[in-house]
């Protein structure tokens, strides 16, 4: 966890203060701490939209990282018995962040089944 990192003196405190404070200065340049809330109907209007899904789909694609492929185990086979899939990750779909809710979301095990069946 981060925040044990800290406590344990493994992540310094300039370190987080500049992680801060860049965060901050895009929120402040955004105008977020003047207008901190969207109009809930402007919202609801782009929420969702069929254009707005492949050019999505594209950013997370592209956004995919794989350190390793030892063994080339990916892409998995179709054939395989058993696969373990762990950690709360792999049943809930979290997006973070200011993402919001999200729309038809799916879990990390909900995809590899619909792969692999």
């Amino acid at each position: 966890m981060p925040l044990q990192a800290f406590k344990d003196g493994m992540i310094d405190q300039e370190v987080i203060n500049e992680a801060v404070f860049r965060v901050l200065r895009v929120k402040f340049n955004l105008g977020l701490f003047e207008k901190q809330y969207v109009n809930p109907d402007e919202a609801a209007k782009w929420k969702g939209r069929a254009e707005h899904r492949k050019p999505a789909l594209r950013a997370a694609q592209k956004s995919i990282v794989l350190l390793k492929n030892i063994n080339h185990i990916l892409p998995l086979r179709k054939n395989l018995k058993n696969i373990a899939v762990t950690g709360m990750d792999a049943v809930e779909a979290r997006l973070g962040g200011y993402s919001g809710t999200g729309n038809h979301k799916i879990t990390i095990l909900a995809g590899i089944k619909i792969k692999l069946v």
